[in-house]
């Protein structure tokens, strides 16, 4: 869990620059330290997992994934990957177990990681987005983003959400009685 001598978001932005400095030594690594061969199987491998991710989006999200970002992630990491393990052996796996296990607390929701008057100005900025969508999807998009940061602002705050709910106006800003 996040310490108090972190932000959340300092710790998001700390993990992923880690995270992105091993990736990117990795994947050096493995350019220089893989043959032309094994690269280019690497690179089949991620081609067929980008198809078969592409496909599964596809079905969940119910739009169209490109497919040259999705090879290219896979790619990348399996590069990175065997760049690691040729250059560190047994200890490219504990460092890699190491940085997977302190990004498990990124994987929750989004909304916790953002602080009260940051979740209340996407809520609002949601409602003003509303207005500008082009398609059913987008609005859709936008509505669920919105039902979470709501959700969590209940979490945080279930009596200062039943206030604002019950106002006489309850589209007017949230939290203008600050309840945190």
């Amino acid at each position: 869990m996040v310490t108090s001598l972190l932000s959340a978001r300092g710790y998001r932005l700390a993990w992923a620059g880690v995270a992105g400095m091993t990736g990117f030594a990795g994947l050096l690594l493995g350019v220089v330290l893989t043959g032309t061969w094994p690269l280019v199987m690497i690179l089949a491998t991620a081609t067929c997992l980008a198809v078969a991710c592409r496909a599964a989006a596809e079905d969940l999200a119910d739009r169209t994934v490109r497919l040259p970002p999705l090879v290219a992630l896979p790619a990348a990491v399996l590069v990175a990957g065997t760049g690691l393990v040729l250059a560190l052996g047994g200890a490219a796996v504990a460092l890699l177990v190491c940085l997977a296990a302190t990004g498990l607390p990124l994987l929750g929701p989004r909304h916790r990681f953002l602080d009260t008057a940051e979740l209340r100005g996407r809520w609002e900025a949601g409602g003003r987005a509303l207005a500008e969508v082009s398609t059913p999807a987008e609005a859709a998009a936008v509505v669920r983003d919105r039902a979470r940061c709501l959700d969590e602002l209940e979490r945080r705050d279930p009596e200062g959400v039943r206030r604002w709910l019950s106002s006489p106006d309850p589209f007017a800003r949230f939290g203008t009685a600050d309840p945190a």
